[in-house]
């Protein structure tokens, strides 16, 4: 076994962040992309109201992509309701 076998080097991860469109989630996941930001930012112009933001999450768990939720000064409540409402797998905080 050589040394470096035990400690592998972490393979990067590569995130989109602020998409809007479902229809661009199939070019995201053919590019190699692995990881999606979904912007919960109300003053963003990349914001995503609840429906559409429910859209994006299911169709990028169908094509195996990694979902964050990004956010910025949520009390602890509202983050709680968001993440009731937007299934994601993981949480950015701002």
């Amino acid at each position: 076994m050589h040394a470096n076998d035990r400690n592998p080097k972490p393979i990067p991860r590569i995130k989109v962040c602020g998409v809007t469109l479902v229809s661009d989630l199939d070019f995201v996941a053919a590019a190699g992309i692995d990881t999606i930001g979904l912007n919960f930012v109300a003053h963003s112009p990349r914001y995503l109201a609840q429906d559409r933001a429910q859209e994006l999450s299911r169709r990028a768990a169908e094509l195996g992509l990694l979902r964050v939720a990004v956010t910025m000064d949520l009390a602890a409540n509202e983050l709680n309701d968001l993440l009731a409402q937007i299934e994601v797998d993981f949480v950015q905080l701002h």
